[in-house]
């Protein structure tokens, strides 16, 4: 099922809300974050939905938000393998770090993920396989906008991978 918003051919390269239904318990207040978007931070790199943008294993990966207006405090970027699913918050992110710094109200924000001590680790069976941080350069990665249920709030979304030394470097 594709997020609202997405059309037949996949969404294209714009970038397009998610919009979630009204709280059931106020009808009036809604959790959708209009304008909502998310980049990775690599100004060498143009964004490109079917090709990762490449970093090395020592740089950090820097992910700019906007929640649309929306108070971000509870949210988060979230790193998933390529393809995965949020399921509304079923799926844990690999790799997860809060949207506002020590959970201050903020509407938009810079991300670094280089500082494993920074990062909360969610899936360990991931971690003890291939261990912390860069995670498995072998792998293409998205980032994710997630609310403070662990949904989706943007949609498509920034993929990344590590660049990888030459087998012959072993």
């Amino acid at each position: 099922q594709e997020p609202e918003g997405v059309g037949e051919n996949g969404g294209g390269m714009e970038e397009t809300p998610v919009t979630e239904p009204a709280a059931e318990n106020n009808e009036e207040e809604s959790t959708s974050a209009q304008g909502a978007k998310i980049e990775l931070e690599k100004s060498t790199t143009e964004f490109s939905p079917d090709e990762p943008i490449m970093f090395s294993p020592d740089e950090p990966i820097k992910v700019s938000f906007e929640s649309g207006g929306v108070d971000a405090s509870g949210w988060t970027i979230g790193i998933y393998m390529h393809m995965a699913n949020p399921q509304d918050g079923a799926l844990p992110p690999i790799a997860a770090m809060s949207a506002c710094p020590s959970g201050t109200a903020c509407t938009e924000g810079v991300v670094e993920f280089h500082d494993p001590s920074l990062i909360t680790f969610g899936d360990e069976d991931y971690i003890e396989q291939w261990g912390a941080w860069p995670l498995y350069p072998q792998f293409a990665y998205d980032v994710q906008l997630l609310d403070e249920n662990g949904s989706a709030k943007v949609y498509p979304v920034p993929m990344f991978a590590f660049e990888q030394e030459d087998e012959e470097d072993y």
